[in-house]
């Protein structure tokens, strides 16, 4: 499950997720590929206070794939 900010602007970070998870195999089986299927929720952040230049992105979201961890261990 992808959770971003950013608005309609942070739907663009569900195409980094995909893509890693693409890459190990992890999705939907179909035929001899998978689909990645990544359920995406995007948070309007923008207003009052937010800033339009601050904009998750594919490469973003990869890098939180890459370290995310089934451990908790921090908390705030």
């Amino acid at each position: 499950i992808l959770l971003a900010g950013g608005s309609a602007y942070g739907l663009d970070a569900a195409a980094g997720v995909m893509r890693w998870m693409e890459e190990r195999g992890r999705g939907f089986a179909v035929g001899p590929g998978v689909v990645p299927i990544v359920p995406a929720a995007v948070v309007f952040d923008l207003a009052p206070l937010g800033r339009f230049d601050a904009r998750p992105t594919p490469a973003m979201a990869y890098d939180a794939c890459d370290a995310a961890s089934p451990r908790v261990d921090r908390q705030g």
